[in-house]
């Protein structure tokens, strides 16, 4: 008798230390996902705030704007391939052949990522003219000295400063620094394709 009742408490205490490990096991996981939730919304959170950071950062802006210079040179060339000239070559006829990125065209105007008017038409020695209103004096040299592609064949700069063109390529610094100058206002900066 003494031999089962030893065995009963035995089975008791198995029984009773098994449920003890389910409750222990069950409060670990249960720990571990609470763990893994919040290091989850960490990620999101500090995702988040780093796109956020990054798309109000004035850099990305000047990045932005060097895209969109090549968007719109690339959306002029499928638009008139095959074409003799760039006859009929404005705003409207860019802002609806599609292919430019997201957000530059708004309620059907082309806006560079500073916020200024893009304006596009036929340049007088046959290429076409890209125009971007509304540059910051920062950016403006950084622009305006940017080599935009074989096909460019000079840069122009106007602001309240002064205005400054190139022969042929992009401008040289100085010039370009001088023709962006403080441009409170914002300064125009004109790509002439071929």
């Amino acid at each position: 008798m003494r031999e089962r009742t030893v065995e009963i408490g035995f089975e008791a205490r198995l029984a009773r230390e098994a449920k003890a490990s389910a409750t222990t096991l069950m409060r670990n996981r249960i720990r571990a996902a609470l763990a893994l939730t919040l290091a989850a919304a960490s990620v999101f959170l500090a995702v988040s705030y780093v796109d956020r950071e990054f798309s109000a950062n004035p850099l990305a802006a000047l990045g932005r704007t060097a895209n969109q210079v090549g968007a719109v040179q690339r959306a002029v060339a499928v638009s008139y391939s095959g074409q003799a000239d760039f006859a009929g070559l404005d705003d409207d006829v860019v802002a609806s052949g599609g292919g430019l990125p997201p957000g530059m065209v708004r309620r059907g105007r082309l806006l560079n990522a500073f916020g200024g008017a893009i304006h596009v038409g036929p340049a007088a020695d046959g290429g076409f003219l890209v125009t971007f209103a509304g540059i910051p004096g920062w950016a403006c040299p950084r622009l305006a000295t940017m080599d935009a592609g074989d096909s460019m064949a000079r840069v122009a700069v106007t602001s309240e400063a002064q205005a400054a063109s190139s022969e042929s390529g992009p401008l040289a610094l100085r010039p370009a620094a001088r023709a962006c100058g403080r441009a409170g206002g914002g300064a125009d900066i004109t790509w002439i394709f071929r």
